[in-house]
């Protein structure tokens, strides 16, 4: 199903400006999206299909995907849901990142780099969910992502999705504490 022309709208307006994917190493973080303009995806460096992901190659990511053998099945689910965001296929990325939160087992969802990917899955999907028109669901993602990591990219989408929504503070600051 070919998305709407409102959200093919939503989503250009959401990406435009910066690299395709960030890159996320399994010892550290580099960011592709330095001006804190538009959201910022997380794929695995160096997994399978990330390299185009990352050059903006998505069909041909997902057939890499696809076709090559991965024992990471985390990396694997992560670039699912980078390339489905990134073609518009917003259910599948949704259930991509969800499958990827549940791959990381809760042995190595317990140490800092553990939560980290956890987050950075978190917040691929509250894109995602975003992107969708389920801003509940994505805010309920973010805050997730967040109590996971301090994460720059989680930090940075959180600001991008709070301007993003317009949101005018509530009287408890709910929404404001997401990032600060």
């Amino acid at each position: 199903m070919k998305p709407s022309s409102k959200t093919r709208s939503k989503i250009s307006s959401l990406f435009s400006n910066f690299l395709p994917a960030t890159i996320l190493l399994c010892t550290s973080s580099a960011i592709a999206n330095t001006n804190n303009e538009n959201f910022t995806v997380a794929v695995i460096q160096d997994a399978v299909g990330s390299e185009n992901l990352i050059a903006g190659n998505y069909h041909q990511g997902l057939t890499d995907l696809s076709s090559k053998v991965s024992s990471d099945r985390f990396a694997r689910l992560m670039g699912y849901c980078v390339a489905h965001i990134k073609t518009y296929k917003l259910a599948a990325a949704e259930s991509s990142c969800t499958s990827a939160i549940s791959a990381l087992s809760s042995n190595a969802a317990r140490g800092r780099k553990g939560k980290e990917l956890k987050a950075l899955a978190y917040s691929n999907r509250g894109i995602a969910r975003f992107l969708n028109d389920d801003n509940l669901s994505a805010y309920e993602d973010f805050s997730t992502a967040k109590a996971l990591s301090s994460n720059k990219i989680v930090i940075d989408n959180i600001r991008y999705f709070k301007k993003a929504i317009r949101v005018i503070d509530s009287p408890d600051n709910s929404v404001e504490s997401l990032a600060d």
